[in-house]
């Protein structure tokens, strides 16, 4: 796991859904990350080439968020599927 503060990544949104909450960063990436593990990261999902505007968790599927970019993007994540 990586560590929130090994990163010169600074938070653009945030988004927080039960005890997960989720981050998009001016470098494009989305982490997900948890209130009981506050230092790390649980997981990075790399999918933006700019800066991530905009997070939302799904409201009738609460594994599912979308997130915006200033690439022109918009994807849809599932949190519980490991990113390679």
């Amino acid at each position: 796991m990586k560590h929130l503060h090994d990163t010169s990544t600074r938070p653009s949104k945030w988004q927080v859904h039960e005890h997960l909450f989720i981050v998009g960063t001016e470098e494009g990436n989305v982490h997900k990350c948890s209130k009981a593990y506050s230092g790390q990261y649980l997981e990075t999902y790399a999918g933006h080439h700019m800066a991530v505007y905009t997070l939302v968790w799904n409201p009738f599927h609460p594994r599912v968020f979308l997130s915006c970019s200033a690439d022109w993007t918009v994807k849809v994540w599932d949190r519980d599927l490991k990113v390679r």
